[in-house]
């Protein structure tokens, strides 16, 4: 009887990247370390975006997101840190040198909420295809093509 080998290797992922500055950011994966905390706040920071209008409701950035997020000031920067936060994680580990003062002084507001949409798009997507296709857990028997 051959054993049975639970394949967790996404062979299939589709490269999926961040355009920002002239660089390119891989976000086909984002390791559990950075997703955990990431989703700890998702639902905050949505609805936060949502109710700034900086995000439509199909979850798109809204084009005039930093108009928007100008109308109430003392919440907006408190909010923009909190995603610069979540951002800098990520980039700590794809791109170094991408720091919290890296991005405050070149990424505009509506860049730091599309940067983060899609973030957030990215890990809740690798989480909505692994329940409906079972891609992270395929089973496999050794010796079977």
């Amino acid at each position: 009887m051959n054993p049975i080998i639970h394949d967790l290797d996404e062979k299939d992922r589709q490269p999926e990247k961040i355009r920002i500055c002239g660089r390119e950011i891989d976000i086909s994966f984002i390791p559990a370390g950075i997703s955990i905390p990431m989703m700890n706040k998702y639902d905050e920071y949505y609805k936060i975006l949502q109710s700034s209008k900086v995000i439509n409701s199909d979850g798109t950035v809204n084009k005039n997101a930093e108009i928007e997020l100008a109308k109430s000031p003392d919440k907006t920067a408190e909010n923009l840190n909190k995603m610069i936060d979540i951002i800098s994680l990520f980039t700590a580990h794809k791109e170094p040198d991408m720091t919290k003062e890296w991005i405050e002084k070149n990424l505009s507001i509506q860049q730091v909420a599309s940067f983060m949409s899609h973030l957030v798009k990215a890990i809740t997507k690798g989480m909505r295809k692994n329940k409906t296709d079972g891609s992270a857990d395929k089973k496999k028997e050794i010796g079977s093509s």
